[in-house]
């Protein structure tokens, strides 16, 4: 993924799958993860998501 200031955001030509791990100790963990999650959707890739946060999913959506 290449990010251009000029262009914006170009995804690759292949498509990713991430499993992604957010701790539930505290929200700030979450809260930071919730736009790189975003990012990665946007570029057209699958996330998978396990935590223990509460309200993680609402604030992807």
């Amino acid at each position: 993924m290449k990010i251009d200031d000029n262009e914006g955001v170009s995804a690759p030509s292949k498509h990713l799958v991430f499993a992604y791990y957010v701790t539930g100790h505290g929200f700030g963990h979450a809260t930071r993860v919730v736009e790189v999650v975003r990012h990665l959707i946007a570029a057209g890739h699958d996330v998978h998501v396990v935590t223990g946060a509460p309200d993680f999913r609402d604030s992807v959506s």
